[in-house]
């Protein structure tokens, strides 16, 4: 299953910022979208922030086919750029894994199991920032709720104090967040298969049956989740916005 917001620029799930207050200085983040066309238009699959002050903040375009790695510090953010990532409305698996202990250093950057080049567009300064439990983590959108991602977003995960090894990031490329020993502080996998809720509980599974959620009904085996293959129907359902 997965978060679909192309629908409305105002769609996103927003939760509280204290579920990464444990990211530490080195960790990694993975995530799994499936992106139309941007054109000129930029979006923000993950935007960790309090208003303007970005802690974690994830920005696809303006230019297309570029992803915008924006890491707080205390004095001047760092900005890194990826180039050459498409928007071909196929599932992509990313990853970051990032040290902020120095700000020599540049994060690693993984495409569909793979890494890919990271350019410095800003050096950062001062020391890695804070995330405090006043701020929001916003996914598949940025904070304003003015930048939604055009498709799809599922699997969020976060090992915080964890720099995962490239052969980890490619287990996990293979067979999800869950599959590897070193199990992720956070994991939105966007299900939502559960009553009273539209995030999966860590390690459960599908239902077996159609599920009503906001209205909506989500099969099994939805083809808007990159783990699962056995879809039929051919059929698409839009998440409502909601905060949880």
């Amino acid at each position: 299953m997965s978060l679909r917001v192309k629908d409305s620029s105002a769609e996103a799930i927003v939760e509280g910022g204290d579920v990464w207050q444990h990211r530490g200085t080195a960790f990694t983040v993975v995530w799994w979208d499936r992106l139309e066309i941007l054109g000129i238009v930029s979006c923000r699959p993950i935007d960790v922030a309090a208003g303007n002050t970005r802690r974690v903040h994830l920005m696809r375009g303006p230019v297309g086919g570029t992803l915008a790695i924006n890491m707080g510090f205390t004095g001047t953010n760092g900005v890194f750029n990826v180039a050459g990532l498409p928007e071909d409305n196929t599932w992509h698996f990313n990853a970051i894994t990032y040290d902020g202990s120095s700000t020599a250093n540049v994060p690693l950057f993984y495409y569909d199991g793979e890494t890919k080049s990271v350019t410095v567009t800003t050096t950062p300064s001062g020391a890695l920032s804070t995330i405090l439990t006043t701020d929001t983590a916003t996914y598949g959108n940025r904070q304003s709720l003015a930048s939604a991602v055009p498709g799809n977003l599922a699997h969020v995960a976060m090992w915080g104090d964890t720099l995962l090894s490239a052969d980890e990031i490619r287990e996990v490329y293979r067979r999800g967040p869950l599959a590897i020993s070193r199990k992720p502080t956070l994991y939105r996998p966007f299900d939502p298969n559960l009553p009273g809720g539209i995030m999966r509980a860590l390690g459960a599974r599908d239902s077996d049956h159609l599920h009503p959620v906001n209205g909506n009904v989500w099969p099994r085996g939805d083809a808007d989740d990159p783990y699962d293959g056995d879809y039929v129907g051919g059929r698409r359902y839009r998440l409502n916005t909601r905060s949880i």
